[in-house]
């Protein structure tokens, strides 16, 4: 078994409870991630502060520590697929750990995919146990890793509860506006909405034209896929433009300007932007997918899915037919919320130490 250095930085959570390990999550984790762990944190009694790893005192202080729960994805724990197996190596020859798996590789594979695979069978076999997202998740980590998935359980993702829904827009006198939260890449689904946005001005149904917003993302900072999004819009006609990373007060706010919220990707990837509509009291109009089903049975009504024979232009000319239908209707109500992800986790925990 490889030994590697923990990354330089890393956010932990300090237990505030017994049975309760202490927590993980890379700073150059999503910040999504980051926050979901925020939360789990605080709901499990702990506090959070930010350690350099790669000096003594950070290691007298994990010293002794018999149990670590790593949040992460092998793209957030190393630099390459082989570098997060080294470090979920290294942590396990001193440590019992366990972990939460974001972002497992695409179906479809791609260049990386080989080793991707790999580097999640390593983590895995390394691990006493794991967390997924879903059912959908569990099972495809399963053919990943070659294994049944023994000791991976499924805690699906909690959605904050919404005070009030959000009010249904008016329609204002400039363009249509159409938001997509989250980063952008090429299978982000944000060229498809894209393309909507141009049929729904030719067609008459946005005779002011639409814009396409996305929220909490750089399209400067997105590298290839952001300039091909750029170039794209130009040739289409249409206006595009992004709000920069936002913090979850100024994300909620952006959520509820928009008149057709839109998650064009719904496989696991996207999971958080489909909750980060829902905490706006936004019901967004999400493509239909294993996963994008599950989440919405766990999250009863917090999404609309857009079926793979229906378009883009066809599912948004219906929201605004019905603009009530982008707004969650039942406030308070959550299918899952932090509590009972916090719950999930420790009853986890506790199995393990009845092993």
């Amino acid at each position: 078994m490889s030994s590697a250095p923990l990354p330089r930085a890393v956010r932990l959570a300090r237990p505030a409870r017994a049975g309760t390990p202490r927590l993980l999550l890379p700073t150059r984790g999503s910040r999504r991630v980051a926050r979901r762990l925020t939360e789990l944190a605080r709901a499990l009694g702990t506090t959070t502060e930010q350690l350099d790893l790669s000096t003594a005192a950070a290691a007298a202080d994990l010293d002794g520590i018999e149990h670590v729960h790593l949040v992460g994805s092998d793209r957030t724990l190393g630099r390459t697929p082989a570098d997060a197996a080294d470090l979920v190596e290294g942590l396990a020859a001193h440590h019992r750990v366990t972990l939460t798996l974001e972002d497992l590789p695409r179906e479809r594979g791609g260049p990386d995919f080989v080793a991707r695979a790999r580097a999640h069978r390593r983590m895995v076999q390394a691990s006493h146990g794991v967390v997924v997202d879903s059912a959908y998740e569990q099972g495809w980590l399963c053919r990943l890793v070659g294994s049944p998935a023994t000791g991976t359980v499924v805690i699906p993702p909690a959605a904050a509860p919404v005070e009030r829904p959000a009010s249904p827009l008016t329609r204002r006198r400039g363009p249509l506006v159409l938001g997509v939260v989250g980063e952008v890449s090429a299978d982000s689904g944000h060229r498809d909405v894209l393309e909507a946005a141009a049929l729904l001005h030719r067609t008459g149904r946005a005779p002011r034209g639409v814009r396409v917003t996305c929220l909490d993302t750089s399209l400067s900072a997105s590298g290839a896929p952001g300039q091909r999004l750029l170039e794209d819009a130009v040739r289409l006609g249409v206006t595009v433009d992004d709000t920069g990373a936002l913090d979850v007060d100024a994300l909620t706010r952006a959520c509820g300007t928009v008149d057709v919220p839109v998650v064009p990707d719904g496989s696991p990837s996207r999971g958080d932007a489909v909750l980060d509509w829902s905490r706006a009291g936004r019901r967004p109009l999400v493509a239909r997918h294993r996963y994008s089903q599950e989440l919405a049975s766990i999250h009863p009504g917090r999404a609309t899915l857009v079926s793979t024979t229906e378009s883009w232009d066809g599912a948004i000319s219906r929201a605004l037919d019905s603009p009530r239908s982008t707004s969650v209707e039942a406030p308070g109500a959550v299918g899952l919320g932090v509590a009972d992800a916090a719950a999930a986790y420790a009853s986890f925990w506790a199995q393990l130490d009845r092993r």
